[in-house]
């Protein structure tokens, strides 16, 4: 599963992710209608205590084939799908970070080759 969204900066300048698209991943019925809600006009995602979050604060690539023992993974919220293992790219227009994608649970995980 996926997702791909911008960096938007709030009020005090604290960047967030935005998606544009976004794997349904939902798991139960209020993760579902949070996604039928949030489907269209984007899920913002403001805590950088994750793996995503740590590709908006690094600026550089993550890739974490372990992602439950990772120092940076801030965990999944009770229910969530698995995830086995992650890799989040972020892209940039010169050196402002417009956006990142993020992918997950590919069979034998990620490598520097795909980053």
């Amino acid at each position: 599963y996926g997702f791909i969204g911008e960096v938007l900066r709030d009020g005090a300048d604290t960047p967030y992710l935005r998606t544009l698209a976004l794997t349904d991943i939902s798991w139960d019925e209020a993760s579902r209608a949070m996604y039928a809600r949030h489907a269209i006009e984007g899920v913002a995602f403001r805590n950088l205590h994750t793996l995503f979050g740590h590709v908006i604060t690094s600026g550089q690539p993550v890739l974490s084939n372990h992602p439950r023992q990772d120092p940076r993974s801030g965990g999944l919220p009770a229910g969530h799908r698995s995830m086995d293992n992650f890799l989040g790219l972020p892209f940039f227009r010169g050196d402002e970070m417009l956006g990142m994608v993020g992918v997950a649970n590919r069979p034998g995980g990620y490598d520097d080759s795909l980053v």
